[in-house]
């Protein structure tokens, strides 16, 4: 972005398309080596919080075009879940990994990443109960680990460049980081789920070499032409190591491929909605799909009245498919809805267009020495100081988490509560109607009055008390507030008593009033 804006524009990335041909740039630099070059590249963002450049351009097509192994991501924070992992399949056939880190500061997650012959594998650990932990150092000295780096997890592995034949890929190897004096290491194999607690093969690891800070790195051969042909989901590895006084270190169980096959990952829906959707496609559908909706509540009761009560068209199955009482029912509260209250009609009309089309607030989002810049559902719009004009469309889509959450947490469940609202109160009225004991009390006043679940109006209590927990968690947004004040001034009382529709022969549904004391 040309010019930097307060929040929330910092949930989503906005690179311009000198970022992009920088990073191109980078990567280009190593297109001659004649050698084999691992590129990893590491970024803020995920994918699918990253917005396209004023050209269109995505840096998935960058990274694929380089041939990156994988691409390291943030700002998450284990918000949404710990497998924020995308394998990325690109149409020319071109794939590349997105692992999204965890955080220190919080969760005290740490990951250790391994380059094996151009092959990663990388291992999180969480030191959640050690946020004493200030450096590097501590952090190797405080636990034990091993990290498999050969063969792939099958869940975290590419297809392309994964050999099953040659002496560098018939190995297991493993890296082992302990404080302790470790004397031998063995790697097994379980048959799963066949066989989950007898391995089908074991065998001993040597080791290789040693440094400085007692990082042990273990390998033996290992024939991967023989698990070649089976299940792919069917076997399990764990490194096994053992120090001078016989205690074991166990590495994690990894589920490796041998014929190159990835093993699909289960997501859970956070997961899966904030790593395969790109956010900025869905935040125009969102936002249409509820404006529809809004305009829907307020012009379909209208339309229905008009063309099919006033018109006599009928649209879908034919009234004789359903008794004459029940769609005269059905078509009296229609009719009620539609002529409940013409005020509010005309503000709830005029707040969604006034939504769609006007500003919703403005503020100093430069600073406040700058000018005010107004936010809409089509982002902020601002002069620039730098040449005369005003700048818009800036902060798209992360103008989305204030629009979106207004509209489908606010401003539809209050729809529909008025709706609900206005339907309970024709209900009632034609079940008083329709009440035999009810008439003949009105004709022998000396009856006691018995008691009516549906009059003495529970499903209306129970309405009210939804809108006033709607109202309290929303109590923040002042706006919303005086529109709910406004709009519900008449329901805030409960009405004593509704009388018997006025009825003709001659009337028409829509003709149909209930009046209140």
């Amino acid at each position: 972005m040309e010019i930097g804006l307060r929040g929330p524009c910092n949930v989503f990335g906005h690179p311009s398309d000198q970022t992009l041909d920088l990073l191109n740039k980078e990567l280009s630099k190593w297109d001659n080596n004649n050698q084999k070059v691992t590129k990893i590249v590491f970024g803020h963002f995920p994918t699918s919080f990253i917005a396209g450049t004023e050209d269109g351009k995505r840096p998935e097509e960058l990274f694929g075009r380089h041939n990156i192994l994988a691409y390291i991501c943030g700002h998450l924070h284990y918000q949404f879940g710990k497998k924020l992992f995308k394998y990325h399949m690109l149409n020319d056939g071109k794939e590349f990994w997105e692992w999204e880190l965890g955080d220190w500061k919080e969760n005290r997650v740490a990951r250790i990443l391994a380059i094996d012959n151009g092959h990663a594998s990388f291992l999180d650990l969480d030191l959640l109960g050690m946020k004493e932990l200030d450096t590097g150092h501590e952090l190797l000295e405080s636990k034990d680990f091993i990290l498999i780096t050969y063969p792939l997890d099958a869940q975290k592995m590419q297809r392309q460049g994964y050999a099953l034949n040659g002496s560098v890929n018939d190995f297991v190897r493993a890296l082992v980081f302990t404080q302790r004096e470790v004397t031998s290491a063995k790697a097994v194999v379980y048959d799963f789920p066949c066989c989950p607690e007898n391995p089908s093969e074991e065998f001993m690891l040597e080791q290789l070499s040693v440094d400085v800070d007692n990082t042990y790195y273990f390998a033996a051969p290992l024939n991967l032409s023989g698990y070649y042909g089976t299940s792919r989901n069917r076997f399990l590895l764990k490194v096994v190591a053992f120090d001078s006084s016989g205690k074991q270190i166990e590495s994690d169980l990894r589920l490796f491929s041998s014929d190159g096959c990835i093993e699909k990952l289960r997501w859970s829906w956070s997961e899966y909605f904030c790593m395969d959707f790109v956010l900025e496609a869905l935040y125009p559908l969102f936002l249409r799909a509820a404006f529809f909706m809004l305009l829907g509540f307020l012009i379909a009761p209208k339309l229905y009245v008009f063309f099919v009560l006033k018109k006599g068209l009928t649209f879908g199955p034919s009234q004789k498919k359903k008794s004459p009482s029940t769609w005269n029912d059905i078509n009296e509260v229609i009719a009620y809805i539609e002529n409940a209250s013409t005020t509010t009609w005309l503000m709830e009309l005029i707040l969604v267009l006034y939504l769609m089309f006007m500003p919703w607030f403005w503020g100093s989002i430069f600073g406040d020495s700058y000018p005010l810049g107004s936010m809409s559902v089509r982002g902020w719009s601002v002069n620039n100081l730098s040449s005369l004009g005003l700048k818009q469309g800036l902060g798209v889509p992360d103008v989305m988490v204030i629009v979106l959450p207004f509209l489908y947490h606010i401003l539809l469940p209050l729809f529909v509560f008025i709706y609900a609202l206005h339907a309970e109160r024709a209900f009632v009225c034609i079940h008083m109607r329709n009440d035999k004991h009810r008439k003949s009390m009105e004709a022998d006043k000396s009856v006691e009055p018995y008691s009516c679940k549906v009059c003495a109006r529970w499903s209306r209590k129970a309405l009210l008390f939804i809108c006033l927990g709607v109202l309290c968690l929303h109590a923040q947004v002042d706006t919303f507030v005086a529109i709910v004040i406004i709009i519900f001034h008449r329901y805030l009382f409960f009405p004593s008593e509704c009388l018997l529709f006025r009825r003709s022969s001659k009337m028409s549904p829509q003709q149909l009033v209930c009046n209140e004391f």
